[in-house]
């Protein structure tokens, strides 16, 4: 808008003053080196820091949206959100989603008929309750690792979710689709699992998922890598606040030692008693692929 402003007045003592128009050009030009430099720092600070990359590569992976599914991604204002945004209109990046930072009106957002996609590190400054405070009692699923999404509905069964295991955790909760795949450089694989509830727990589980050479381990060698958490969906949603038959999308990354010959990931629930012993559910082996 102030370059606007400020070609309207160009044109205007254009049309009255020949020398005051070139001196006012001459002082735009000026003004705009000065303040290209001022911020130059700043532009600087976020399009070569790593660490805003690493927020534009975790944004990527939900973009483009699936088709006929609207997607707005909500971060914090400042360094979060700026990140985004560059990346998005100066680099091509991003496309298809909606960026808003964390100020938005998340409810006319949500009544829009869009997916509300949130960088889960955003939790650690504001945590689920304010975002309830906003859209009312929410249900939490993965949409990759490191975003979730904010339902005001659960999933379910019906939404489409695969179903193709359905293994029972002996807790009230079950395994209904799981699946494991390589990284494009092979030295990760990404664990997706379908948790669905069949009876509601009032019981919180975290999660144990292994990475293992022998199956089951022998003993604690044969554990190449785990991604446990105290809570699925990166910590944030715990078991007690499932709804009956709701269906909870998570993701794990687990990084594959070099030279290792991995040949299972084991996923189970587990709790800790009072005297520090494990109580673990089932669990459930799926071959490295």
């Amino acid at each position: 808008m102030a370059g606007v402003g400020w070609a309207l007045l160009l044109a205007w003592l254009g049309q009255r003053s020949r020398p005051i128009s070139a001196a006012t050009s001459v002082l735009f030009l000026v003004s705009l080196l000065a303040w290209g430099r001022s911020t130059r720092p700043f532009v600087l600070s976020i399009t070569r820091d790593p660490f805003a990359e690493t927020i534009i590569t975790t944004a990527e992976q939900v973009a483009p949206p699936p088709e006929q599914q609207p997607t707005t991604l909500a971060s914090l204002w400042g360094r979060d959100f700026w990140s985004l945004a560059y990346a998005q209109e100066y680099q091509n990046r991003l496309p298809g989603l909606d960026l808003v930072d964390h100020n938005a009106n998340f409810r006319a957002i949500v009544e829009r008929g869009h997916r509300l996609l949130v960088l889960s590190r955003t939790f650690y400054v504001l945590p689920v309750s304010w975002w309830e405070e906003r859209l009312g009692r929410l249900h939490l699923t993965s949409a990759a690792p490191g975003v979730i999404q904010l339902r005001l509905s659960p999933l379910t069964s019906a939404n489409g979710i695969p179903g193709d295991i359905t293994f029972d955790l002996g807790n009230g909760l079950a395994i209904r689709s799981a699946r494991v795949t390589w990284n494009p450089g092979r030295d990760q694989l990404y664990v997706t699992i379908y948790w669905e509830t069949v009876h509601p727990t009032p019981e919180d589980y975290s999660v144990a998922v292994h990475l293992v050479s022998h199956d089951p381990p022998r003993d604690g060698a044969d554990v190449l890598a785990q991604a446990d958490s105290i809570h699925p969906v990166e910590g944030w949603y715990p078991t007690s606040r499932w709804t009956a038959g709701e269906v909870v999308r998570d993701n794990y990354t687990l990084p594959v030692p070099p030279d290792s010959n991995p040949i299972a990931v084991r996923v189970a629930m587990y709790q800790i008693a009072a005297d520090g012993s494990f109580s673990n559910t089932s669990w459930l082996s799926l071959p490295v692929p």
